[in-house]
């Protein structure tokens, strides 16, 4: 269970909108992932990962100062983007089994990459 902003045990990067952001994608990416057509295995596998990749390397950057913290937002941002390619993959190949999800994710991880280039601007002007 996550804790929420009143929790005493609550960590910097739950305090993030981009981390709270990665955590919707992560549960609308694992539907997505459930819905591939049996043989898909691998590309629900990378969307996993990919997806998972996102609020983890979120978490570990925050301890970090300037620029240091500035290339984990950059590295989260290439998991948003690979995670959108993903999406073209299941769309392009006509995967998916409707395209709401799909469509909602792609405007979750567009708003998610704007909120992380936001962080990398404020780490980097920090260093």
């Amino acid at each position: 269970m996550r804790a929420d902003e009143t929790s005493p045990f609550i960590f910097d990067h739950e305090r993030l909108d981009a981390y709270r952001l990665a955590l919707e994608w992560l549960a609308i990416s694992e539907e997505i992932a459930k819905n591939l057509p049996k043989g898909r295995g691998q590309l629900a596998d990378q969307l996993r990962r990919a997806s998972a990749g996102i609020p983890l390397t979120i978490a570990e950057g925050v301890p970090r100062r300037g620029a240091d913290r500035a290339r984990f937002y950059v590295m989260a941002r290439g998991s948003t983007a690979e995670c959108a390619s993903i999406l073209d993959v299941i769309e392009t190949c006509k995967l998916a089994g409707g395209e709401g999800l799909t469509h909602r994710g792609r405007g979750l991880l567009h708003r998610l990459a704007q909120v992380l280039v936001g962080l990398e601007r404020q780490a980097r002007s920090r260093s």
